[in-house]
């Protein structure tokens, strides 16, 4: 039988781990943030949001409804919307991307990227966000922002 050989103990090069501490160390917040873009989340401010769904609002062909936002940065050049479905979360309702005219409202039927309203089962009611992300004009995300509501099925 062959003499067994122990492994070798092996040590990862004394900068490598100084340099993923520093980079956990900035990246750290925004990835408990769950933000997509990793720093932004940490470094910039919220949006404040709010809607309200009216009859109008709903089914797969129902336009958006009117969505205010505030706090929105200097150079945001567009607002990005996406609506979700809490109870259904593996459904796309799509959104739009509203190019910002100097209003802190995105108008009621502005977003039409395979945009589709409210529609939960027949007596039941689901809960639906609106997550707004304001975009610079080279693409950075300056902001975010979302607001909930619940919307009853007919």
């Amino acid at each position: 039988m062959p003499d067994r050989v122990p492994p070798k103990a092996v040590r990862p090069a004394p900068g490598l781990l100084l340099s993923m501490a520093a980079i956990l160390a900035i990246l750290g917040p925004a990835i408990l943030l769950g933000h997509p873009s990793g720093l932004a989340a940490a470094e910039n401010p919220a949006l404040e949001v709010s809607f309200e769904f009216g009859p109008g609002n709903r089914g797969p062909r129902g336009p958006s409804p009117a969505i205010m936002v505030k706090g929105i940065p200097d150079g945001t050049a567009r607002l990005e919307a996406e609506l979700s479905d809490l109870n259904k979360p593996n459904f796309r309702h799509g959104g739009g991307v509203y190019e910002l005219q100097g209003e802190a409202t995105i108008p009621a039927g502005a977003l039409t990227r395979r945009y589709k309203g409210p529609y939960p089962p027949r007596n039941s009611t689901h809960d639906y966000v609106f997550k707004i992300t304001a975009v610079g004009p080279d693409g950075q995300i300056l902001a975010t922002g979302a607001a909930q509501r619940p919307f009853k099925g007919m």
